[in-house]
């Protein structure tokens, strides 16, 4: 019964942001962008879970077209754009936080620890 109310392992998942990375403090976006390619580097799995957040684009895209399509009263690009963005943010800073950054963190650490 707790592996049902655990979603199959997710209730060890935790939100992690970028900020949270130890090597990530102290540095400035540049050298946090050569750490995010040094991590792809060394997890390539981490640019084909991108590649899946691009594809999660689609299914939002058609919602937020059906939405404007449906409910606004003469269609506009703007509002489109805007419906686009408040159901885009936080369904990718979700899967960015639940996904991506935890393999990136893994990914640095694994350099940053001696091997036996």
């Amino acid at each position: 019964m707790a592996e049902f109310w655990s979603l199959g392992g997710l209730r060890f998942m935790k939100l992690e942001r970028e900020r949270d990375i130890p090597a990530f403090k102290g540095k400035t976006w540049r050298e946090r962008m050569v750490l995010r390619s040094q991590a792809k580097e060394r997890d390539h799995s981490i640019i084909w879970i991108q590649c899946l957040l691009g594809i999660l684009a689609v299914p939002i895209l058609l919602v937020s077209n059906w939405i404007v399509s449906e409910y606004a009263p003469h269609s506009s690009l703007l509002i489109f754009f805007g419906i686009y963005l408040i159901i885009a943010y936080p369904s990718f800073t979700l899967f960015y936080s639940l996904f991506i950054t935890p393999r990136i963190r893994r990914a640095l650490e694994s350099d940053a620890k001696p091997s036996a």
